[in-house]
């Protein structure tokens, strides 16, 4: 997975969110490629909580939810 820049300005950020997302969900996806995932879903949800606030949806439903399932791929796959 290709390093991100961390960025404040919402199209990169939303960008770093997608990518990161559809590594979670990739069954190929490497433990390190879930590891990254799970980094820049944590980079942009303290970063959303820090310009939204943690209720707004952006960040509970577009950057947690995800966040959670990166979370969890990790976990998975971690054990196997």
């Amino acid at each position: 997975m290709a390093q991100m820049k961390n960025s404040t300005k919402p199209f990169s950020s939303r960008l770093s969110v997608v990518y990161a997302n559809a590594f979670s969900m990739d069954p190929s996806a490497t433990p390190d490629d879930l590891r990254e995932a799970v980094t820049t879903l944590e980079d942009a949800a303290r970063t959303g909580r820090r310009v939204f606030g943690a209720a707004h949806p952006v960040v509970s439903v577009g950057v947690m939810e995800p966040l959670r399932i990166a979370r969890a791929a990790l976990r998975a796959r971690e054990k196997a």
